[in-house]
Protein backbone atom coordinates (compact mmCIF):
# COMPACT_ATOMS: atom_id res chain seq x y z
CA UNK A 1 0.00 0.00 0.00
CA UNK A 2 1.27 3.47 -1.14
CA UNK A 3 1.99 6.18 1.36
CA UNK A 4 0.10 9.34 1.44
CA UNK A 5 0.06 12.27 3.43
CA UNK A 6 -2.86 13.63 5.14
CA UNK A 7 -2.30 16.99 4.35
CA UNK A 8 -2.71 16.14 0.62
CA UNK A 9 -5.20 17.16 -1.58
CA UNK A 10 -7.20 14.52 -3.19
CA UNK A 11 -9.12 15.01 -5.78
CA UNK A 12 -10.79 11.76 -6.54
CA UNK A 13 -9.71 8.84 -8.42
CA UNK A 14 -6.83 9.39 -10.94
CA UNK A 15 -7.97 9.32 -14.26
CA UNK A 16 -7.32 5.81 -15.86
CA UNK A 17 -7.04 5.51 -20.01
CA UNK A 18 -9.83 3.72 -21.08
CA UNK A 19 -11.76 3.92 -24.68
CA UNK A 20 -12.68 7.47 -26.11
CA UNK A 21 -9.09 8.21 -25.11
CA UNK A 22 -6.45 8.94 -27.83
CA UNK A 23 -5.15 5.63 -28.69
CA UNK A 24 -8.13 3.89 -27.65
CA UNK A 25 -10.66 3.80 -29.70
CA UNK A 26 -14.06 5.18 -29.78
CA UNK A 27 -16.04 5.63 -26.69
CA UNK A 28 -18.52 3.04 -26.58
CA UNK A 29 -21.08 5.19 -24.21
CA UNK A 30 -21.61 9.20 -23.75
CA UNK A 31 -19.83 9.26 -19.79
CA UNK A 32 -16.39 7.37 -21.47
CA UNK A 33 -16.54 10.15 -24.14
CA UNK A 34 -16.92 13.01 -21.53
CA UNK A 35 -14.25 11.80 -19.28
CA UNK A 36 -12.23 10.92 -21.77
CA UNK A 37 -12.56 14.74 -23.15
CA UNK A 38 -12.27 16.17 -19.77
CA UNK A 39 -8.73 15.00 -19.55
CA UNK A 40 -7.71 15.05 -23.14
CA UNK A 41 -8.97 17.91 -24.76
CA UNK A 42 -6.21 19.19 -26.54
CA UNK A 43 -4.72 15.79 -27.62
CA UNK A 44 -8.48 14.67 -28.74
CA UNK A 45 -8.87 17.82 -30.80
CA UNK A 46 -5.26 17.84 -32.10
CA UNK A 47 -5.93 14.33 -33.48
CA UNK A 48 -9.49 15.44 -35.27
CA UNK A 49 -7.41 17.77 -37.23
CA UNK A 50 -4.79 15.63 -38.37
CA UNK A 51 -7.67 13.15 -38.84
CA UNK A 52 -9.50 16.19 -41.29
CA UNK A 53 -5.98 17.26 -42.79
CA UNK A 54 -5.22 13.72 -44.06
CA UNK A 55 -8.16 13.75 -46.18
CA UNK A 56 -9.28 9.68 -45.96
CA UNK A 57 -12.92 8.60 -47.08
CA UNK A 58 -14.03 7.69 -43.49
CA UNK A 59 -13.15 11.52 -42.20
CA UNK A 60 -15.80 12.98 -44.27
CA UNK A 61 -18.79 10.80 -42.90
CA UNK A 62 -17.00 10.72 -39.42
CA UNK A 63 -17.14 12.97 -36.12
CA UNK A 64 -15.64 11.66 -33.15
CA UNK A 65 -18.20 11.03 -30.17
CA UNK A 66 -16.92 13.57 -28.25
CA UNK A 67 -17.53 16.48 -30.63
CA UNK A 68 -21.39 15.54 -31.35
CA UNK A 69 -21.67 15.83 -27.41
CA UNK A 70 -19.30 18.33 -26.23
CA UNK A 71 -18.32 20.92 -29.51
CA UNK A 72 -19.85 24.23 -29.43
CA UNK A 73 -19.97 23.93 -33.11
CA UNK A 74 -22.59 20.95 -32.75
CA UNK A 75 -24.80 22.09 -29.91
CA UNK A 76 -28.02 23.28 -32.74
CA UNK A 77 -27.69 19.55 -33.71
CA UNK A 78 -27.88 18.25 -29.65
CA UNK A 79 -30.60 20.89 -29.26
CA UNK A 80 -32.70 19.03 -31.85
CA UNK A 81 -31.44 15.99 -34.02
CA UNK A 82 -35.27 15.51 -35.60
CA UNK A 83 -34.69 19.08 -37.61
CA UNK A 84 -31.88 17.49 -39.36
CA UNK A 85 -33.50 13.79 -39.64
CA UNK A 86 -35.37 12.81 -43.01
CA UNK A 87 -37.30 9.61 -42.16
CA UNK A 88 -36.74 8.79 -46.18
CA UNK A 89 -33.18 9.06 -45.63
CA UNK A 90 -31.86 5.21 -46.08
CA UNK A 91 -31.26 3.01 -48.46
CA UNK A 92 -33.03 -0.13 -49.23
CA UNK A 93 -31.70 -3.63 -49.70
CA UNK A 94 -32.87 -6.62 -51.73
CA UNK A 95 -31.85 -9.25 -49.16
CA UNK A 96 -34.84 -9.65 -46.69
CA UNK A 97 -34.38 -8.93 -42.97
CA UNK A 98 -36.00 -9.45 -39.70
CA UNK A 99 -38.19 -5.97 -39.24
CA UNK A 100 -36.62 -5.43 -36.13
CA UNK A 101 -32.89 -5.75 -37.95
CA UNK A 102 -34.29 -3.47 -40.69
CA UNK A 103 -35.88 -1.10 -38.42
CA UNK A 104 -32.24 -0.59 -36.34
CA UNK A 105 -30.16 -0.40 -39.50
CA UNK A 106 -32.52 2.21 -41.24
CA UNK A 107 -32.64 4.72 -38.08
CA UNK A 108 -28.88 4.21 -38.04
CA UNK A 109 -28.19 5.44 -41.10
CA UNK A 110 -31.29 8.33 -41.14
CA UNK A 111 -29.43 9.22 -37.76
CA UNK A 112 -25.95 8.79 -39.59
CA UNK A 113 -27.46 10.80 -42.63
CA UNK A 114 -29.04 13.63 -40.23
CA UNK A 115 -25.67 14.26 -39.03
CA UNK A 116 -24.23 14.62 -42.57
CA UNK A 117 -26.87 17.40 -43.50
CA UNK A 118 -26.44 19.29 -39.94
CA UNK A 119 -22.77 19.84 -40.99
CA UNK A 120 -23.24 20.74 -44.55
CA UNK A 121 -26.06 22.68 -43.37
CA UNK A 122 -24.12 24.85 -41.19
CA UNK A 123 -20.87 25.02 -43.16
CA UNK A 124 -18.70 22.37 -40.62
CA UNK A 125 -17.52 20.29 -44.06
CA UNK A 126 -14.47 20.79 -45.38
CA UNK A 127 -14.56 21.25 -49.18
CA UNK A 128 -13.11 18.36 -50.05
CA UNK A 129 -15.49 16.37 -47.79
CA UNK A 130 -18.44 18.18 -50.04
CA UNK A 131 -16.89 17.22 -53.39
CA UNK A 132 -16.25 13.61 -51.79
CA UNK A 133 -19.84 12.95 -51.18
CA UNK A 134 -21.44 14.38 -53.88
CA UNK A 135 -19.06 12.56 -56.35
CA UNK A 136 -19.29 8.99 -54.42
CA UNK A 137 -23.31 9.08 -54.99
CA UNK A 138 -26.20 7.51 -52.69
CA UNK A 139 -28.02 8.83 -50.06
CA UNK A 140 -25.40 10.70 -48.09
CA UNK A 141 -24.93 12.62 -51.35
CA UNK A 142 -28.72 13.48 -52.28
CA UNK A 143 -28.44 14.72 -48.33
CA UNK A 144 -25.73 17.00 -48.84
CA UNK A 145 -26.83 18.38 -52.55
CA UNK A 146 -30.08 19.26 -50.65
CA UNK A 147 -28.62 21.11 -47.89
CA UNK A 148 -25.91 23.06 -49.42
CA UNK A 149 -28.23 25.90 -50.63
CA UNK A 150 -29.80 25.99 -47.43
CA UNK A 151 -25.94 26.36 -45.97
CA UNK A 152 -26.22 28.94 -42.50
CA UNK A 153 -22.96 31.41 -43.18
CA UNK A 154 -20.35 31.17 -40.41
Amino acid sequence: MAATRRDALTHGAPHLCAPGCPRKGEARTDDQAREAYEHHREELQALLVRMLAGRKVYAARFRPRWWWLLAPEAEPYRTNPAAFEDPRDFTTSSVELEPWIAESIHRRQVEETGRLRFLARHGLLELWEEQLLLSRGGVAARAVAEELPKRVPR
